[in-house]
């Protein structure tokens, strides 16, 4: 399983850090960062070692119905493996490693109660074991993992609540980590997380209609203005760091692309003829400035975020975007034993 789990970083790696020849073409500037990325709950396993309280995953993987077994329970265990994993990522020539800090580590139940202090002490030492090998982190605030009990309190991304709460944690995290960490992501993925993964795909599987969908969407959003205006204000002063939006854009499977059965309740087939998935949810420009004023505006967006508020709005200023990357992806069916 742990091979399974860097098998593709090493195919990554590989390719970039040895030149095919000696034409410049071929060689990345000195500053690019080349690297490789996870998330917790994929690749930590250690669900309940050590002060972790009960995350979403952790509650709807240990469902009877489930079946046996499939869960994050131990996946590549890089909880407890992090050096061997990184002194290998290192030895294939990576510059930068993307990782998500698991929410329920840091606080096993709401932000600003019942710290976890082990939690907090290993994202310290696993951020101390990458500057050992000149790796740059970049730490991803949310990916997809929070805790239970906001489940059950407010639902999750379907509460308003969930802004303030997702907010309060993110400071902790500048606060703690901030001297370590220059390059944050604070959402991963929350267009695809909103609707493909939240309607069935991925727990807490409660994005069920399209308004709690645009919920969702309206919260993420409004929470990444949030906690950017906190590090802008209180953190980059001191650190100057950069703080970024994780943007999901996908090249759709022919058979799906005349009806859009997958995301038919964003765009209507006429419009996926002439823009990109990431335009429609996005708007024209997805990486300017006033990228959450078109969100909300643009007419290809069949979102309805009109509800927000004035004060809602003016907190989606411009410059929330601070750099660009790139990510590729793709499933292993068959890995070599």
């Amino acid at each position: 399983m742990r091979a399974a789990v860097l098998l593709w970083a090493l195919c990554i790696g590989a390719a970039g850090a040895v030149p095919l020849d000696d034409d410049e073409k071929y060689r990345l500037p000195k500053d690019f960062l080349f690297g490789a990325g996870t998330s917790a709950y994929q690749t930590e396993g250690a669900w309940d070692s050590e002060g972790k309280g009960i995350s979403i995953f952790d509650y709807g993987y240990h469902n009877p119905k489930m079946a046996k077994n499939l869960n994050g329970d131990v996946a590549a265990d890089f909880y407890g493996h992090y050096k061997e994993d990184i002194a290998l990522a290192a030895k294939m020539g990576l510059n930068v490693f993307r990782f998500s800090m698991a929410w329920t580590r840091i606080f096993p139940t709401r932000t600003n109660e019942t710290k976890n202090e082990k939690g907090i002490e290993h994202y310290h030492n696993l951020l101390d074991e990458l500057k050992k090998y000149n790796m740059e982190p970049m730490v991803t605030l949310f990916h997809f993992d929070y805790p239970q009990t906001l489940e059950d309190d407010f639902g999750g991304w379907l509460g308003a609540e969930m802004q303030d709460e997702f907010a309060a944690y993110s400071d902790f995290l500048f606060q703690e980590y901030g001297s370590k960490v220059k390059h944050w992501l604070t959402i991963n993925e929350a267009a695809f997380y909103c609707t493909a993964l939240g309607s069935g795909l991925l727990f807490p599987k409660t994005f069920t209609t399209p308004a709690k969908q645009n919920a969702c969407l309206k919260n993420t959003i409004i929470a990444h203005a949030k906690v950017h205006k906190i590090y802008e204000e209180n953190y980059k002063p001191q650190y100057r760091g950069e703080l970024n939006f994780t943007i999901c854009q996908k090249q759709l499977p022919r058979q799906y692309r005349r009806g859009w059965r997958m995301f038919g309740h964003l765009a209507r087939h006429p419009v996926s003829s002439k823009l990109s998935l990431m335009h429609i949810i996005l708007g024209h420009k997805m990486i300017d400035g006033a990228i959450f004023i078109k969100f909300i505006l643009h007419p290809y967006t069949l979102l309805k975020l009109k509800q927000c508020q004035e004060e809602q709005v003016n907190t989606l200023h411009l410059g929330t975007f601070c750099f660009e990357g790139l990510k590729g992806e793709r499933r292993l069916n068959d890995v070599p034993r």
